[in-house]
């Protein structure tokens, strides 16, 4: 069963998208250096209270020595702690960030202001050669269906979570 959201998407939210951004695939280091310059300016602006949820374990290191090193926010970096502790750290420090990767993409409960922002790295589309889904896409393509469209996408948007259609 799915319910609809309590929380008011177009009253409460706003999503940003850095469409003037590198492409990571062609550009990795520009990518990676605008991107922490963006990172940055939008923790601060937001006073920390941030949810950053990275797609590889490289990408949570530099972004946290990132943020570490030009913000004065508390950063908590998964890995570091075990998760329930840094979650608790998050709720209890308004003013820090916490850098993760898969186990935090559910999500968190921190009601109020603990949580302000949440950033995304990029949209977390599988490994192409892991071997279930590259047999889901080969199973696609034998059946002439678009392997992006039928598999890569529905896989995609469940690692996001229920996106509300109005927003999606």
């Amino acid at each position: 069963v799915q319910t609809p959201s309590s929380f008011d998407w177009r009253e409460q939210g706003i999503l940003y998208v850095g469409k003037d951004l590198p492409d990571p695939a062609r550009a990795r280091d520009a990518w990676m250096a605008q991107s922490a310059d963006r990172l940055c300016a939008l923790v601060n602006a937001a006073g920390g209270r941030a949810l950053v949820l990275c797609t590889s374990r490289a990408n949570v290191d530099r972004f946290s020595d990132v943020l570490r090193q030009r913000t004065d926010h508390h950063v908590l970096t998964h890995g570091e702690r075990d998760s329930g502790r840094l979650t608790k750290d998050f709720i209890a420090d308004e003013t820090s960030v916490l850098v993760g990767t898969r186990s935090f993409w559910a999500g968190i409960d921190a009601a109020g202001a603990a949580c302000v922002l949440v950033v995304i790295d990029k949209i977390p589309f599988p490994v192409p050669d892991e071997p279930l889904h590259a047999a889901r896409r080969s199973r696609a393509q034998a059946r002439g269906v678009d392997a992006f469209v039928a598999v890569d996408l529905p896989a995609a948007a469940a690692d996001l979570g229920a996106i509300p259609d109005d927003i999606a």
